[in-house]
């Protein structure tokens, strides 16, 4: 087996391991966890004493095996309690994300994952403040705080189009 072989072979098997530990991870959720368990742990098992890794057997193997476990992520239940981000993630919240509110150049709320993406304080963080569209400030207003932020982000002079506003 040359170098290139052998690299190929290691990702290959790199590749299907962490598909195997997903796949467990996801049949532990089903109802008949034991048995489902032990007919995927034999048949990977088998699958792997019968094929080499560079075979084109193999990758159908393994694309079998990508897509059961795509369906079973799908289709197997949630833990009570459990985010609606990926299985598995960044930090204990599954997701890893983080939302930042800022007003007024003032940092007002910092929220970690979980499924509404933050502490308690975010929803009213991140509605409060002045808009347009409740009546609270003004169309110009509303017009220039538009083109402060489109020069801010775009770095170019906001030109107002006169076909819609």
């Amino acid at each position: 087996m040359t170098s290139v072989q052998a690299a190929a072979a290691a990702a290959h098997r790199a590749y299907v391991l962490s598909l195997y530990r997903e796949l467990l991870a996801l049949v532990r959720r089903l109802p008949d966890a034991a048995a489902k368990r032990t007919e995927a742990r034999s048949t990977l098992r088998e699958r792997a004493a019968t094929c080499a890794p560079d075979s084109a057997e193999a990758q159908a193997h393994a694309r079998e095996l990508a897509a059961r476990v795509s369906f079973l992520r799908i289709t197997a239940p949630r833990p009570p309690g459990a985010p609606l981000g990926p299985a598995r993630g960044a930090g204990a919240g599954g997701g890893g994300k983080t939302t930042y509110v800022m007003r007024e150049g003032r940092l007002v709320a910092v929220g970690g994952g979980g499924e509404g993406g933050g502490g308690a304080g975010d929803e009213a963080a991140a509605t409060k403040g002045r808009r347009a569209a409740d009546g609270s400030i003004g169309r110009e207003e509303a017009f220039r705080k538009n083109a402060e932020h489109y020069k801010r982000f775009t770095g170019k002079e906001w030109r107002r189009n006169s076909l819609f506003f």
